[in-house]
């Protein structure tokens, strides 16, 4: 499901009732801007249903932020692709960092952090030029 140019989200339940499902790819899908946090259905997200996915790729989307209730599934997966999006690093993607996967995501703001990659940041009010939170 690759370079999509009319997609725009994942809706939710987008993604459920597919147990064998191990990859999905929306990379260069270029105006895809909303994962929604119930794409692969409530009870997975609430970890309630075992889920096969082991490799999500979203390079080169349009996304910003991906909602902190994701992280029952992505804590799951081998491979996270993120890089090429333009990603708000802000308080509200820090439980990307923690998922302690390397994701390659690339600041597109705020501008003082832009280029720089998700997992090299800190998170502290002490360092003027990392995230702060």
């Amino acid at each position: 499901m690759e370079d999509m140019p009319f997609l725009v989200q994942v809706g939710e339940y987008s993604l459920f009732g597919l147990p064998k499902l191990r990859l999905v790819s929306f990379e260069g899908s270029k105006n895809l801007s909303i994962f929604n946090q119930d794409a692969f259905g409530i009870n997975v997200v609430a970890n309630e249903t075992d889920l096969a996915l082991r490799v999500l790729n979203l390079r080169g989307c349009n996304l910003r932020t991906l909602n902190s209730s994701l992280i029952a599934v992505f804590e799951g997966l081998e491979g996270l692709h993120l890089d090429g999006n333009p990603f708000n690093c802000d308080c509200d993607v820090t439980w990307i960092k923690e998922l302690d996967k390397e994701t390659h995501l690339q600041c597109a703001g705020p501008e003082k952090l832009l280029g720089k990659l998700l997992s090299c940041l800190l998170y502290t009010s002490d360092a003027a030029d990392d995230l702060l939170c």
